[in-house]
């Protein structure tokens, strides 16, 4: 077959293959009364504890309260980045006033929270704060790396699956 059919032939199977559709001036809805931030609490209380198990007992650290302490205070600092981040937005920002932006931005969410961006912001923010607050602890530094990040990895893909269960959206 010569090259000038061949043009055409991939072209539909491109167009047919790679089509997706496009949302142009249309609102994302809810249409569960269940919002992300609703599943937020009970997502990071169950987070939290299996992160904690998880670095615990497969880095045979043996001090649960102070692991415990630790993987909140990184937890903590990745749940706020996003939120705090984006109600520095102009859109969502109301002077004088920092909780009602970060509400507002929250109650204004057409998506849902989490996400791949958010697994890499959550190892990006975690992961510093962890590794070097319980390295020490570890008997295995590198175990204690990947402990971290499977950690998180899991909780992350659980937090996502658990959103789009509970919570229903469309465009």
């Amino acid at each position: 077959m010569s090259r000038r059919r061949m043009i055409p032939i991939v072209v539909i199977i491109i167009t047919i293959f790679c089509s997706t559709t496009v949302y142009a001036n249309s609102s994302w809805y809810w249409i569960s009364t269940t919002r992300p931030y609703d599943v937020l609490p009970y997502v990071a209380a169950i987070t939290l504890a299996a992160e904690t198990l998880a670095v615990n007992y497969i880095c045979h650290i043996r001090h649960p309260v102070k692991v415990f302490l630790f993987m909140l205070l990184g937890n903590l600092v990745s749940f706020c980045i996003p939120y705090i981040g984006a109600s520095l937005d102009p859109v969502f920002h109301i002077p004088g006033h920092p909780w009602q932006s970060v509400l507002r931005y929250a109650e204004s969410l057409p998506f849902y929270t989490v996400g791949a961006f958010y697994l890499l912001l959550t190892i990006a923010a975690e992961l510093p704060i962890e590794y070097a607050l319980l390295r020490k602890s570890a008997g295995d530094s590198r175990r204690l790396l990947y402990t971290i990040v499977g950690a998180n990895t899991a909780t992350t893909i659980f937090v996502a699956v658990t959103e789009r269960i509970f919570c229903r959206g469309h465009w």
